[in-house]
């Protein structure tokens, strides 16, 4: 029997351990909802796309969520889930970060570009069919732009599933290009908006309002 996914996934690896993320959890617990939390062993060596590389913890968010659960539940269960992923913050950013996770590799082998990216935390959600949107966070990145690149992510979702994207974006969507069933994406700050990057090219080709 196919088993169903979960609203929510959440999935760690060292230096991490529940301690860290308990504080998100707690905040999204709630009668029906599917939630699953998967610890992994501390992985080797990658050989591959920088930016695709597993993050120590990401959160999996399902198209379940916004299309079922969280019609039940309310908004404020979305409000606890922002809430959630704000105490993730100074785990990750700022001077006072508890975890920094970073690349090693042959010298010239990781651009500046790729390597400006936590390693420490993203954010997946369906795309599709056998596909995802990977949401990625400058690693220098203030705890303002940091919550304001998750509400206006949920929001692009919700926009997603709905079928109301605006025809622009939908085309910049159509253009962005798709790495290991990945779609990158993230938050511009001093635009206000999103970017498609592109995993091969290092660069962000095109915008998402």
């Amino acid at each position: 029997m196919k088993q169903t996914p979960p609203d929510l996934l959440v999935s760690y690896q060292p230096p991490l351990s529940m301690a860290y993320i308990q504080p998100l959890i707690d905040s999204v617990e709630a009668s029906g909802l599917s939630i699953s939390i998967e610890p992994r062993p501390p992985s080797g060596p990658y050989a591959g796309i920088h930016w695709l590389i597993p993050t120590a913890l990401f959160i999996w968010v399902g198209k379940s969520y916004f299309d079922g659960f969280l019609k039940e539940a309310g908004k404020n269960h979305y409000s606890a889930l922002q809430l959630g992923l704000a105490s993730l913050w100074p785990v990750f950013f700022g001077k006072k970060r508890l975890i920094k996770i970073t690349a090693v590799g042959t010298a010239g082998k990781i651009p500046l570009e790729a390597a400006k990216y936590s390693l420490g935390i993203s954010l997946l959600a369906e795309a599709g069919p056998g596909l995802h949107f990977k949401l990625l966070f400058p690693d220098e990145m203030s705890a303002l732009d940091y919550n304001t690149a998750i509400a206006l992510f949920f929001d692009f979702l919700q926009k997603y599933y709905s079928g109301n994207l605006d025809p622009a974006s939908e085309a910049r969507l159509g253009a962005a290009r798709r790495v290991a069933r990945t779609i990158l994406v993230t938050y511009d700050a001093s635009n206000n908006l999103f970017v498609f990057l592109d995993p091969v090219q290092g660069k962000a080709p095109s915008e998402l309002t």
